[in-house]
């Protein structure tokens, strides 16, 4: 699964919830409900200019404008404004690639009062293949209770084993994907903005073996993704600046993810600067706040810098990683040194994320044996 794909599931994902939202605001004129909305469509904005969707994220974008002035006028959406955004979102939900510049024009329009486009009412190929897939399990299982009212209890096992082999398969598939494969992208993504800053930068990825429950991917990726930019914004000197203080001209971030004693363990570091722990320490001061520096980077809206760059300042803080370890009951720790290397530890290790991953070897090898023992970590 590339970011593409991630995007376009989190657009249906995010469709859904924004009709959920309209309906509500139809019944209950809530500020709140207006500002959640905003939300979902600067995410939208956001996610799909990370994948150069470039007419999604216009069409956000002026969602985005329409919500933005009437929170500022503090005045609520009209009726008819939120029909036609209901017929916008319908048509874009099930995107499979980029809106053509027509397709932006039309829903441009349809947002607008000009034009409302009749919904399609279609069936996703990915829809097709699990009906399929279903249907086939349905008529293996008739086939097993064949056998055994006919008393053939050998091949009826051997049936069983086999089904049930698919089924896991096919839940894998469905429920779970691979870290590595989520992350793929993320070189890209490293050389477009380490070229904003003039540096060189490679990236190294150790995660294999470890799988996270789909629902988790866009969390996670947000994530890596806020801290890989605070290295290349904040970490990694340039070139001109490492060769004086005699580093390779290159620098460095690691990400790596391991499984170990029901914990799952997400590393990201690099070998920059570090933290500037006496210049936090002195804006915590200023701030008159009663915390750490360590403590301190994780409150939300905090910045040792007085001006917030394109960047860092973008999308989730430091405080949404903390809090999306410590619901489930996990941590996030911070190692530096300053002039060498930064290192954050995202530690998950409550039953509820247990169950979102899998150590592959570990359930190939469980899946072997006679009980089926589906083995979570």
């Amino acid at each position: 699964m590339d970011f593409t794909e991630i995007f376009l599931s989190e657009l249906s994902e995010k469709c859904i919830e924004a009709k959920k939202i309209i309906s509500e605001i139809k019944k209950n004129n809530d500020k709140s409900l207006t500002k959640e909305l905003y939300r979902i469509f600067h995410t939208i904005k956001g996610s799909a200019s990370l994948v150069n969707m470039n007419n999604f994220s216009k069409l956000a974008h002026k969602i985005e404008e329409y919500l933005k002035k009437r929170l500022e006028n503090e005045k609520m959406p009209d009726e008819k404004f939120l029909d036609n955004l209901i017929a916008v979102i319908s048509k874009i939900s099930n995107k499979t690639k980029d809106l053509t510049d027509e397709e932006l024009n039309d829903l441009i329009k349809t947002l607008e009062g000009k034009k409302i486009a009749e919904e399609e009412i279609t069936i996703s190929q990915r829809d097709i293949f699990m009906l399929s897939e279903i249907s086939e399990f349905i008529s293996q299982t008739l086939e097993i209770e064949n056998s055994v009212i006919r008393n053939n209890n050998k091949k009826a096992l051997a049936k069983t084993k086999n089904l049930k082999k698919q089924l896991i398969e096919i839940f894998e598939n469905i429920v779970f994907v691979k870290l590595e494969n989520i992350l793929k992208d993320l070189e890209e993504l490293v050389q477009r903005e380490a070229k904003k800053y003039s540096k060189k930068i490679k990236l190294v990825q150790k995660v294999r073996g470890v799988k996270i429950e789909k629902e988790d991917v866009k969390d996670i990726l947000d994530i890596l993704v806020h801290l890989i930019r605070n290295s290349i914004a904040h970490g990694i000197e340039t070139p001109e600046e490492r060769k004086k203080i005699g580093k390779d001209e290159t620098g460095k971030i690691e990400i790596k993810a391991y499984i170990e004693q029901n914990k799952i363990f997400i590393e990201v570091s690099d070998d920059g600067k570090g933290l500037d722990l006496e210049k936090i320490e002195e804006k915590v001061k200023k701030l008159n706040l009663k915390v750490t520096p360590t403590e301190a980077i994780f409150l939300p809206g905090f910045s040792s810098k007085d001006e917030v760059d394109e960047l860092s300042g973008r999308g989730i803080g430091l405080d949404m990683v903390k809090n999306f370890a410590t619901t489930r009951g996990g941590d996030v720790k911070v190692e530096t040194k300053k002039k060498q290397w930064y290192k954050v530890y995202h530690i998950l290790r409550n039953e509820k994320f247990y169950h979102k991953c899998i150590d592959s070897k570990r359930c190939q090898k469980n899946i072997r044996n006679r009980n089926l023992k589906y083995t979570f970590c």
